[in-house]
């Protein structure tokens, strides 16, 4: 469904498999009698183009599926994926609109052309499903993370691997890239979230990892380097809040790149700072 974002309003419904009030706009039926096939299984992830012309959605039913957000009516089905599960579960969309890139249950990840829905090149590598995909906003990289514990970087245009990134001991749920492309964050089944450098591929920060008050990250000084005592040991943030207390299951890079924001099953919220790793903002759920 898509929503108007200023009134909370239903603006349009997509992939009803029955007759009758499949597409409305701001609650005005448009044809009652037409029949829009969509997903024959559960939809677990969907992304607007750029320009929000298009919506790209991603099934159980291990189908893509490219969709004109105006009318709600199906442009095309992108077949490929495959699998026990048989689950797309990730996509995104290139900043030119012109790549789709999915990430599946079969371990795959795939580039397909969003103006003709063709298979452009699969991405092999990780050993497990696939849950979180994401492309850098100049369009030279691909982001995944998979229930392998992996985070790849991967080359968009010949699909080559750049970087594999260790250091999660659970699968990855959720990856992004910042908007300048110098650093990818990740969210774990291991309660982290870690930023890593696109470039070199090593890890920045690990943000959680406690239960509560203590220390629980490295400062860093201005150029990004860990502080240290006269010992040359880490010096750590003295009152630095606890991290997530259970999975991870999504994280994003604020607009100007400034903050990490995580989401995570213990029903909270956080906000943290990208160049020191203090957290910020917490917003918590209820039962």
């Amino acid at each position: 469904k898509i929503w108007n974002a200023d009134t909370g309003a239903q603006i349009l419904v997509i992939g009803h498999t029955h007759k009758g009030n499949c597409s409305c706009t701001e609650g005005k039926r448009v044809d009652p009698e037409c029949t829009v096939q969509g997903h024959s299984d559960c939809v677990v992830s969907v992304a607007f183009s750029p320009d929000g012309n298009r919506i790209v959605s991603g099934s159980y039913d291990h189908l893509l599926k490219i969709w004109d957000a105006a009318n709600g009516a199906e442009v095309c089905t992108l077949r490929g994926h495959t699998g026990a599960v048989r689950a797309v579960c990730s996509a995104a969309i290139s900043l030119d609109g012109k790549r789709i890139v999915s990430g599946s249950a079969d371990s795959l990840v795939k580039i397909w052309d969003a103006a003709t829905g063709a298979e452009v090149r699969t991405l092999r590598g990780h050993t497990g499903p696939v849950y979180s995909v994401a492309i850098s906003s100049d369009g030279t990289r691909i982001v995944s993370g998979s229930d392998d514990g992996l985070v790849m970087i991967w080359n968009a245009e010949t699909g080559a691997e750049v970087h594999t990134l260790t250091g999660h001991t659970g699968p990855v749920y959720s990856v992004a890239i910042s908007r300048d492309g110098e650093r990818v964050v990740s969210g774990s089944a291991d309660e982290l979230v870690k930023i890593w450098d696109v470039t070199t591929g090593a890890e920045i920060l690990s943000l959680g990892g406690h239960t509560g008050e203590g220390l629980c990250l490295c400062t860093v000084d201005e150029d990004g380097d860990l502080e240290e005592d006269e010992d040359g040991k880490p010096i750590f943030h003295p009152e630095c809040p606890a991290g997530h207390s259970r999975f991870v299951r999504q994280v994003a890079f604020s607009g100007d790149g400034a903050q990490v924001i995580s989401a995570g099953d213990d029903q909270t919220v956080r906000f943290w700072e990208v160049a020191t790793g203090r957290r910020g903002r917490q917003l918590e759920g209820s039962e």
